[in-house]
Formats: structure tokens, C-alpha cells, sequence
């Protein structure tokens, strides 16, 4: 797997070993194993455990916690695309320094609202229990800058090619938009919104809720190539 041309990289997956190659990222940036860290725990959700056989080396790149201007290199053992692809986004953050976001937005038909954390809680808990998945959404969020009807074939290109699970995506308005009329059309939004089919298998009782670190690192990835 490839993408990009200001920040590129490129994906080669054997087995349970991924590695993966970064371009384009200067010389001098900060970043610690914290860093990757972080956003890969947020991988652990409700009924979901984490590979403890999980292990990551930089092999080149990033040197004493700075980037060395040369391509950074991982070697990425018991992982898959989609979290080698966070490692990535989190390079992608750091070059940006932008506040592009994305969480799971509802789980089940649910909302995520704080008044309906309880509930979740008990459908996701039921699904573990039970072996089964749920369907949900994951909204990303974007600064008002940026330009969503640019990012929309980049974007949805990557996204279909790591997360197979996805069904459908709404840019802006999404599909409400087109209940209004032009007068009426107000500026859209600045979200992606990404909705994530039940999974078959049943080892995650909803993806939305583990994928959303996934998908925010694809948005940052496609901001930082335009």
C-alpha cells in the first residue's frame, strides 16, 4: 500500500509483520515513544484487549526522540495496516500541529453523549459476552480552514483500503443536505462522518469505538499531503 507525495509512505504486510516507510518528514521534530504510544492505546475499548506480543522498532529516522530528515522506518511485528497506519498519523500530527479529531459518535444507533454512557456500556459489554459486534459511527473533525470538498477522493481512497469495514461516508451536510434548497444551504460543516459495519466475527463489539484513532490518523495523513 501507497499514498501520498508531501508525506508519503508506503505499507509491505507479511504474515503478522507490517513495515512501514515514511517520507517527507523534517529533520528536528520531537517525538517519543509516548507519543506512538498514546494513540495506539486507544485501540483498547469495552471487551477489547490489546496484542501483548505486540512489538514496534524504529529502524530508522528518528534518532535520540528526533526525526533525522531521512525516511522513518518501523518494523511493526503481531500488527495489521490499520495500526501500523496510526504510527504513521502520528508523524503526520507532528508536522501539522493541527487539531484534527475524530471519536466514536454513536454505537448500536446509540449516541455517544454522556448521558448515554451506561447504556453503551451494557450493549458493548452484552456483546462480548455474546461474541457479536455492533455497527457505528465515527465523526472527525476538522479546522475551519480547511477545505472538507478537497479531501473527499484521498480520503476515501486510503480509508476503504485499510478499514474494509466501512460502509459509507458523509462529507459536510452528508446526506441531510440534500432535503435543503440552495438558498437555504448553510456553510458545511467541518466533519467526516464514517460509518463501520458490525464486525463478522465477533472479536470486537464495535469498531467505532477502536477505529477512531485509525480514522483520525487517515484524516491528518490526507490534510498533510494537500
Amino acid at each position: 500500500m501507497k499514498y501520498g507525495e508531501k508525506i508519503s509512505f508506503e505499507m509491505r504486510e507479511n504474515n503478522n509483520v507490517v513495515e512501514v516507510s515514511v517520507s517527507g518528514i523534517p529533520e528536528g521534530i520531537n517525538i517519543t515513544p509516548i507519543d506512538f504510544g498514546r494513540d495506539l492505546a486507544r485501540r483498547m475499548a469495552e471487551g477489547v484487549e490489546l496484542n501483548p506480543a505486540e512489538e514496534i522498532d524504529v529502524v530508522q529516522g528518528i534518532d535520540d526522540e528526533f526525526t533525522t530528515g531521512e525516511d522513518v522506518k518501523f518494523i511493526y511485528r503481531e500488527g495489521n495496516k490499520s495500526s501500523a497506519m496510526i504510527l504513521v498519523g502520528v508523524l503526520a500530527k507532528k508536522v501539522l500541529g493541527r487539531d484534527i479529531t475524530a471519536r466514536a459518535s454513536e454505537v448500536g444507533g446509540i449516541s455517544t453523549d454522556e448521558k448515554n454512557g451506561s447504556y453503551i456500556q451494557v450493549a458493548l459489554q452484552k456483546m462480548a459476552m455474546e461474541k457479536d459486534s455492533l455497527g457505528g459511527v465515527v465523526e472527525c473533525s476538522f479546522p475551519w480552514d480547511i477545505d472538507i470538498d478537497e479531501l473527499k477522493a484521498d480520503f476515501s481512497s486510503v480509508l476503504f483500503q485499510v478499514i474494509p469495514e466501512a460502509s459509507a461516508i458523509e462529507f459536510g451536510h452528508g446526506i441531510k443536505g440534500v432535503k435543503e434548497s440552495g438558498s437555504s444551504l448553510t456553510p458545511a460543516p467541518k466533519r467526516i462522518s464514517v460509518a463501520l459495519l458490525p464486525e463478522r466475527n465477533g472479536k470486537v463489539p464495535c469498531l467505532a469505538t477502536t477505529m477512531d484513532v485509525v480514522i483520525e490518523a487517515i484524516a491528518n495523513i490526507v490534510v498533510a499531503n494537500r
